[in-house]
């Protein structure tokens, strides 16, 4: 009768998916992996810093560009820069400082005092935006007509509009101790090849007689 049983309950059982002698096996559930995002919606791609190049006027020393033209004190010798080494190459910002203001004393006094006039020289339009150029300068001086006691504000202006307002190197070169040393070495007639340190000497010499 046993035996009768066991044979009627193996026809009733579907062939391959389970028989009588076969224990129900539980799926095996893969473990969950983790996996670190590459990028997240949070996050912005962040663009290489690319180093910026050096601005000639902390290179050479010469915030206005002025050219080598004349023997100016502080010049380094047979050297310059830009085309046909036109500009100068100053030994400190002091020195190239100084050349801008005896240049620009020297074109207040070619233009009879016409800041327009100047600035067409000082600035050609070949080369540069003469009238905005003006207009900066303008500003800074409040006239059209400029005496030599201008001098300083007519050489700020010409260092901010050629290093733009407020920026690092602007700040340099108007920095009080820089600026003004600078305007007191203006007053004096330094040959080539003198030195900050030799025309601070020889201004000390000169205010102590």
């Amino acid at each position: 009768m046993a035996r009768d049983f066991q044979d009627v309950l193996a026809s009733l059982l579907v062939p391959g998916l389970l028989s009588a002698a076969q224990p129900m096996v539980k799926p095996e559930v893969p473990k969950p992996v983790s996996v670190q995002p590459l990028l997240s919606a949070a996050q912005p791609m962040v663009k290489p810093e690319v180093p910026a190049e050096p601005s000639r006027a902390v290179e050479y020393n010469n915030p206005g560009n002025v050219e080598r033209n004349q023997d100016w004190a502080g010049m380094l010798d047979d050297t310059g820069y830009g085309t046909d080494n036109r500009f100068a190459i100053f030994d400190s910002p002091q020195m190239g400082l100084r050349a801008l203001m005896r240049d620009v004393k020297t074109k207040i006094k070619d233009s009879d005092g016409n800041l327009r006039e100047m600035i067409n020289k000082y600035a050609p339009r070949s080369e540069n935006p003469t009238e905005e150029y003006y207009k900066y300068v303008r500003a800074k001086v409040g006239s059209d007509r400029v005496k030599l006691s201008d001098l300083p504000d007519i050489v700020k202006g010409i260092i901010e509009f050629e290093n733009k307002p407020g920026s690092a190197l602007t700040r340099k070169y108007l920095n009080p101790r820089i600026f003004n040393e600078a305007l007191s070495l203006s007053q004096i007639n330094l040959p080539k090849g003198t030195s900050l340190a030799d025309s601070r000497d020889r201004l000390m010499k000169m205010e102590e007689q």
